[in-house]
């Protein structure tokens, strides 16, 4: 293994050290309840912190799992951004925009304030 590394350091191009490049999945994994559900991504509306726990909203409901929204942070594709230290929402579910606080469905959903910048920035082009 650390003589792969040091191929990889030493020779970038060389074909031993191109790895393919992971597929991007279309869908999330999620232990819940003794099962693993498959929840594709373009189901999901918002995903809710709850202490230990995170809360996936759903068109078919909610699924509550263990978890942590930083680890979900890092998997999730570039549809999904964090908007508040609890709340992560699939930016294409966004209705809209009321005072401090994100519309989707009948959910409202705060902006926490480090993040309001980047969610007007790219959530409505401000």
């Amino acid at each position: 293994m650390a003589v792969n590394k040091a191929r990889e350091y030493r020779f970038p191009d060389s074909p031993d050290s191109r790895a393919p490049a992971p597929k991007e999945t279309a869908y999330q994994l999620v232990r819940a309840d003794r099962k693993t559900y498959r929840i594709p991504h373009s189901e999901i509306h918002y995903i809710e912190s709850m202490r230990e726990y995170v809360a996936y909203h759903t068109d078919k409901g909610r699924t509550l799992s263990l978890g942590s929204l930083k680890q979900l942070e890092d998997e999730l594709p570039d549809r999904f951004l964090r908007v508040h230290k609890s709340f992560i929402v699939a930016t294409d579910r966004v209705e809209s925009l009321e005072g401090n606080q994100l519309r989707i469905g009948k959910a409202l959903i705060p902006i926490g304030g480090s993040y309001r910048e980047l969610v007007k920035a790219r959530l409505f082009g401000g």
